[in-house]
């Protein structure tokens, strides 16, 4: 086997892995990652340990109750900061989203309905966020509370053969 990949593993998930796995690290370790729901510790041990992050949810996800989007102040598309940029740039708000993302070093799986869409989300190139910009969209961070995908019980530690 050359590489393995992982899927919502946590800093605790990844490090059990360590201790067992003939392969390290991951090559990727796919996660909801947004601005509402950084991970910061995750993505400093995934930068540190070479473990490739890619986002899901990069837009915000769509399985996100109305009640949990009023709770947070509104869509992540909807957020004063990321409409600003868009403006700014002459670029749809999905577009403003996906760039933060790649800026971060965090590669991007977002949903798309469509070839109009897809097309949109592929043409992130020929512009950068400002440091202002990044970090005004970096201050929606709302830790667990933006968590917008799926709940359970709390993971328990995988067991691994």
């Amino acid at each position: 086997m050359r590489a393995i990949g992982v899927s919502n593993f946590t800093v605790a998930h990844l490090e059990h892995l360590k201790t067992i796995a003939t392969v390290w690290p991951p090559a990727v370790n796919q996660v909801e990652l947004h601005p509402m729901y950084q991970q910061a510790e995750l993505q400093d041990y995934c930068r540190k340990e070479g473990i490739r992050l890619q986002a899901y949810a990069s837009l915000g996800g769509q399985d996100a109750s109305k009640a949990k989007w009023m709770q947070l102040g509104g869509r992540l598309v909807e957020q004063q900061a990321v409409l600003a940029a868009a403006v700014a740039h002459g670029r749809s708000t999905a577009q403003v989203l996906l760039r933060w993302a790649l800026q971060k070093g965090v590669a991007v799986v977002p949903k798309a309905n469509g070839e109009a869409r897809m097309a949109e989300n592929l043409a992130v190139g020929g512009f950068a966020l400002t440091a202002e910009e990044s970090e005004a969209i970096g201050e929606l961070e709302k830790g667990g509370e933006g968590r917008l995908c799926w709940k359970s019980d709390p993971l328990r530690m995988l067991e691994f053969p």
